[in-house]
């Protein structure tokens, strides 16, 4: 798809999304997350949810969090990512060169994150990390970013392609990471080592681009959802143009089906189309206050169509001066009003005085 431009614009995706979680028949707590439109799903803890939504936004962003450490932990550790990760969707525009430099995007958003879970969950002691699957929107090119042990599907033209690479936190060495702080927090083996934690700040999986088309797919899964799903029958499954949510719904109580006992979480975005207009300043940029703890970087651009050549402002008309008999005859009206309001008082009380004169006379 190439992009189209005309004043200022270009092509851009609107998107139709759906998000399902569920708790797994064994874990306390949903330490699964998804985003879009600046909302986290679920609203509790516990228990399942769905939610869907169209976006046009010329920016939009999707992401799902797949947390470890159990209650109070990997749930909580979620969530921070989530703000984080809106936080920096704010300053998009400092990385645009013109065109994004997602690699550097991606690592301060990894360095702002990571620095946000050291100083809100030092003090907890308890272990805890974070997968995630990330997909940005701007305009017509996807962005997309994982890390640990979440999922990265692309559907297209019949064909259900893996976008993100296996995850390696079964390997031995630390060749894939950098650690540039020591550990504030208990070390534990049982967690893996590609997961965003308080001592590592892993590099991700995948961090790809590509050009998106007209009923592009892409779907976001945790491991619950992933590991239980077999990706011949969900391509299937995707085929049909249309019964979209439907299809993504059935997806979630099958992969329920084959294995209940943890979190599972989809987050379906399906392109319907790509349209050819002026670029729009999305919902965060225009209410969200970035709560970054790290030095403030400049806001973010609005994107605006610039007024056309011949379009001309016509002045504003100053409002005729009101004839001089109308603004007298108006400052006598409160005047004539008083006076007839005095007169009936002195009336009403001279009667009562005369009744009871009478009385008393009598």
């Amino acid at each position: 798809v190439s992009e189209l431009r005309f004043a200022g614009g270009k092509t851009m995706a609107r998107t139709l999304a759906i998000g399902l979680t569920e708790s797994g028949t064994e874990t306390s707590v949903n330490e699964d997350t998804f985003s879009f439109d600046q909302h986290i799903y679920p609203d509790m803890i516990t228990g399942g949810e769905e939610k869907s939504a169209g976006s046009s936004d010329y920016t939009q962003l999707y992401v799902v969090t797949q947390g470890v450490g159990g209650s109070g932990a990997g749930d909580l550790a979620g969530r921070i990512f989530q703000r984080a990760s809106h936080d920096m969707l704010q300053h998009i525009s400092d990385y645009k060169k013109p065109e994004l430099d997602f690699k550097q995007y991606a690592d301060d958003l990894l360095t702002l994150a990571h620095a946000r879970l050291r100083g809100r969950m030092a003090r907890r002691g308890k272990a805890y990390g974070v997968s995630f699957a990330l997909l940005l929107i701007d305009a017509n090119t996807a962005y997309v970013m994982n890390v640990g042990e979440t999922g990265l599907l692309l559907f297209r033209n019949g064909r259900l392609l893996q976008i993100s690479k296996p995850s390696f936190s079964d390997k031995s060495t630390h060749e894939d990471f950098f650690l540039p702080y020591e550990s504030s927090v208990r070390a534990d083996s049982e967690l893996p080592l590609d997961v965003l934690r308080a001592d590592i700040v892993p590099k991700p999986n995948t961090l790809k681009r590509f050009t998106l088309e007209a009923g592009d797919i892409i779907l976001l899964t945790s491991s619950g959802f992933f590991d239980n799903f077999d990706l011949a029958d969900l391509a299937r499954d995707l085929s049909p143009p249309d019964a979209f949510a439907a299809t993504i719904r059935q997806a979630q109580i099958d992969s329920g089906i084959r294995d209940r006992r943890n979190n599972r979480t989809i987050l379906a975005v399906k392109v319907r189309d790509l349209s050819l207009v002026a670029p729009q300043l999305s919902s965060r940029q225009r209410s969200v206050t970035p709560d970054l703890e790290e030095p403030q970087r400049a806001e973010s651009r609005e994107y605006a169509t610039p007024p056309s050549a011949n379009h001309t402002i016509k002045p504003r008309l100053k409002p005729e001066p009101k004839a001089s008999g109308s603004s007298k005859t108006q400052e006598r009206k409160p005047l004539k009003t008083f006076l007839l309001s005095l007169l009936a008082g002195f009336l009403v009380g001279l009667a009562i005085i005369m009744v009871i004169w009478y009385i008393v006379i009598r």
